[in-house]
């Protein structure tokens, strides 16, 4: 379903089953934006696609898709926390957080022309929707950490987490998660930290 649209830009907010069609531009997407600062990820086609293909398994699933013209220039995924990854179930298990409440936000994502455009909101205001068709009453999501003393750091950088605690999210103490993956860089396996955001969501 198109949720927004201007002139050749559009977003659409699409159930798995409708989101699985473009499973292999969702994936591209993810490999090109998370390869850039601060992720610098190096993935895979193959990799992407299984990871996607977990989140379709959900029928509460929703994708979010951003399109300039036919083509998929950003997205966001949606999905209640209690049926993400068991990494994520866990820490908010040990911080004695009720899974059943969150919907998670995955990443919110755009190729770098189109960033700076406030699409943000738009995005956000369907992950409200979504909550709330679902009856959740928060939204949680979770964002590397990186610092602004750091010398790769883009001098254009546009900090995802500053921009997120504008529209009212707060950090969640203690809960920081390490991942590895390989990097872009190194072509190594690199640790990195991550931690997780909350908001309320609006009635």
């Amino acid at each position: 379903m198109t949720v927004w649209q201007k002139d050749s830009l559009k977003i659409e907010c699409l159930s798995a089953l409708e989101a699985k069609k473009y499973i292999s531009d969702f994936a591209r997407l993810r490999i090109n934006v998370f390869r850039e600062y601060p992720y610098f990820y190096e993935g895979s086609l193959e990799y992407e696609k299984a990871y996607l293909g977990e989140y379709f398994l959900c029928n509460d699933f929703y994708a979010l898709a951003f399109f300039d013209g036919e083509r998929i220039c950003g997205m966001g995924t949606l999905i209640p926390l209690e049926s993400s990854f068991a990494e994520i179930k866990e820490l908010f298990a040990k911080l004695k957080l009720d899974a059943k409440d969150y919907l998670y936000f995955g990443e919110v994502i755009l190729e770098a022309p189109y960033r700076g455009k406030k699409l943000l909101p738009i995005f956000m205001a369907e992950a409200f929707k979504v909550a709330r068709k679902l009856g959740l009453s928060k939204i949680a999501y979770m964002s590397i950490v990186s610092s602004k003393s750091d010398k790769l750091r883009p001098a254009n950088y546009r900090d995802s987490n500053a921009i997120m605690q504008k529209h009212g999210t707060r950090l969640i103490e203690n809960s920081e998660m390490t991942f590895s993956y390989k990097s872009a860089l190194s072509g190594q396996d690199e640790a990195h930290t991550m931690q997780c955001y909350e908001l309320d969501v609006e009635t």
